[in-house]
């Protein structure tokens, strides 16, 4: 049981760490620090030579990635220059396929019991939902005005079966989610 408590702790200290580690453009920022089951984690009562030899594995993990990072690198071993173009490849092919969705919800036919988007960003200060109204008559104008420019840029991308960014962009995929800023 204590084993399972241990699990259960792990998992949700690094779940999210774990999950994006497979994801080019963020392992590249990781560097494993072995360590023996007496060294780091939840070990409070490490001996003082543990926690120093721990830290200096650390010191030189820091020292790789400074130097991985802070030169420019003309070859294809990983630098600041290569990580910034794996994210911004991973993160072009998640907006167009975000956006792609975003338009196709914009557009479709709600069921009976729905209002449409359309409908439900033109609706006046007072009307339901009540939940997280506009704050002011101004910000539900400059919702309106954005939401248009954004559905132009939505509508004038040529959409494919696997996007035009998604073709030869950095696999694993990463996901584009709302979570909470905590």
């Amino acid at each position: 049981m204590i084993g399972f408590g241990r699990a259960i702790a792990d998992t949700m200290q690094n779940w999210s760490d774990n999950a994006q580690i497979r994801v080019p453009g963020y392992s590249d920022r990781v560097v494993h620090i072995n360590h023996t089951k007496e060294e780091g984690g939840m070990n409070l009562n490490m001996p003082r030579e543990d926690v120093a030899a721990l830290a200096e594995r650390g010191r030189w993990a820091g020292v790789l990635l400074a130097e991985r990072f802070s030169r420019r690198h003309d070859d294809d071993k990983p630098s600041w220059d290569s990580h910034r173009w794996l994210r911004f490849r991973s993160s072009l092919a998640l907006l167009e396929e975000t956006l792609e969705k975003m338009g196709l919800s914009w557009r479709a036919e709600p069921p009976s019991v729905e209002t449409s988007y359309p409908a439900l960003l033109q609706r006046g200060l007072d009307d339901p939902p009540a939940i997280y109204r506009w704050a002011d008559e101004e910000q539900r104008q400059q919702a309106m005005v954005e939401t248009e420019q954004l559905l132009n840029v939505i509508n004038s991308w040529d959409y494919d079966k696997d996007g035009v960014f998604g073709r030869g962009s950095p696999c694993p995929r990463p996901r584009l989610r709302i979570m909470p800023d905590w």
